[in-house]
């Protein structure tokens, strides 16, 4: 149907009133709206993703678990996803620990690097506290009777990490603290197994324990260190001695991190105390000249196995790797520092860690993170907090070739103009110049 004049009119006058920026607000929102949209379809597939996840570790076969676990690690690892884990952190502890106690040793093993995984993504608080109170029990166990080495110690990493993130109390600290300290000091027996109630760990197991003491060492109080007394350090010494130069350089470390902590304290080098079962009060008998002759035999060791070599039947290679270990350490203990660690993160930023209490805590969690550390030093608010360091969050501007030919080349526009202006301020100096003296020289002749 053919319009009316008096309609194309009033069409015509219509779009005259629409002045450019009404065209320009539309066209903003319109390209907004389209910019979020995708934004927000990728977010809803991914929580779908995750929900997907979550289901498949209610099936009963394994394999299905199993891959519902890696898939649910690719992303913790990934990403700083943490409005998901606060979301769901009771569904997945509660999932994870009954993998941990229900499932083989691997998806046993991916459920507690899941589990450690949740708590640092979801930082200090409430929610990692029922983490832990939901998992620590089920980690025990496999820590303590699982028979294959790879499950113990996922199962003592991942217990270190959620007792340092979640714990609230320092009760409970102990309690794991013990639980380590009993795996570290088992004499590879059956008369240990029955009076430890631990089934014989590998020196890998006992390394990974060392580490994990030493790292939940390192966050008790001052007041309950200077309380205590150096019964941890006769058992130390004895794992100098042991074969495994693993369980050698996690003693040593240990060590290490003792003295650090007893030399920042002003009245008295701190230990820790631990008997048979768990921590103790200082013994009346311990004084104050047994403990420094404790200290001296460790720091003979620690001197020997910086310069000598290992025992018999080890290779060169291990002996070499053991010199170089321990002359390292040796020179912390003597000198009262620690190397230092220096990690490349993104934006060109780099982490330093000069201290044994950071250094072991470093280790922990770039065990459990893994592949993931770098993104989790860059947008996790608790790593920020552990080291005391906030990364940038985008690069430098760095300019393009072209850019540098505009801007810094000598041919450049900017380059032409300042030497033009410095051209000026010259020649209206020698005007001045010649203004002022010319006229007495023309006088003169």
């Amino acid at each position: 149907m053919v319009r009316s004049r008096k309609q194309q009119k009033k069409s015509s006058e219509f779009v005259e009133d629409v002045d450019d920026d009404t065209i320009s607000t539309c066209s903003t929102s319109l390209s907004s709206e389209l910019t979020v949209a995708p934004k927000m379809e990728q977010q809803h597939d991914e929580e779908a993703l995750l929900e997907g996840l979550i289901d498949s570790l209610y099936e009963k076969r394994a394999n299905t678990r199993e891959a519902a676990l890696q898939g649910l690690i690719r992303a913790f690892t990934g990403g700083v996803i943490a409005e998901f884990a606060e979301l769901k952190y009771e569904t997945l502890s509660h999932l994870y620990a009954c993998s941990v106690r229900r499932g083989s040793a691997s998806e046993a093993a991916l459920a507690a690097r899941a589990l450690g995984l949740l708590a640092l993504t979801l930082g200090a608080g409430d929610a990692a506290e029922h983490v832990f109170g939901e998992a620590s029990s089920h980690l025990v166990k496999v820590a303590k009777f699982a028979s294959e080495s790879a499950v113990r110690i996922a199962a003592v990493d991942s217990l270190a990490i959620l007792c340092f993130v979640g714990s609230g109390e320092n009760e409970s600290t102990n309690g794991v603290m013990d639980v380590f300290w009993q795996i570290a000091k088992h004499a590879g027996n059956t008369r240990a197994d029955q009076t430890l109630g631990i089934q014989r760990p590998s020196s890998a197991v006992k390394a990974a324990a060392i580490y994990s003491w030493a790292v939940l060492l390192s966050t008790l109080p001052s007041s309950m260190l200077t309380q205590s007394v150096q019964m941890s350090l006769p058992t130390l010494s004895s794992l100098l001695e042991a074969a495994d130069l693993d369980v050698q350089k996690a003693a040593g470390e240990a060590i290490a991190l003792i003295f650090e902590t007893g030399s920042s304290n002003e009245q008295s080098i701190a230990y820790v105390t631990l008997d048979s079962e768990s921590f103790s009060r200082p013994s009346p008998s311990l004084t104050v000249k047994s403990r420094k002759a404790n200290e001296a035999h460790v720091f003979e060791q620690m001197k020997a196995l910086s310069v000598e070599a290992g025992g018999k039947g080890c290779a060169k290679k291990e002996k070499s790797a053991q010199r170089s270990s321990f002359r390292e350490l040796f020179a912390s203990i003597q000198g009262g520092g620690c190397a230092e660690t220096c990690i490349k993160l993104r934006h060109g930023d780099i982490l330093r860690v000069d201290t044994w209490e950071k250094t072991l805590q470093l280790h922990a969690l770039r065990k459990v993170l893994a592949e993931g550390f770098q993104i989790h030093m860059q947008e996790n608010n608790l790593l920020h907090d552990i080291f005391n360091f906030i990364p940038r969050q985008g690069k430098h501007h760095s300019r393009s070739a072209k850019e540098k030919r505009l801007y810094c080349s000598p041919n450049s526009v900017s380059n032409k103009t300042r030497t033009q202006v410095r051209n000026l301020k010259r020649s209206i100096a020698h005007a001045g110049n010649v203004g002022q003296f010319g006229f007495h020289e023309t006088y003169a002749e």
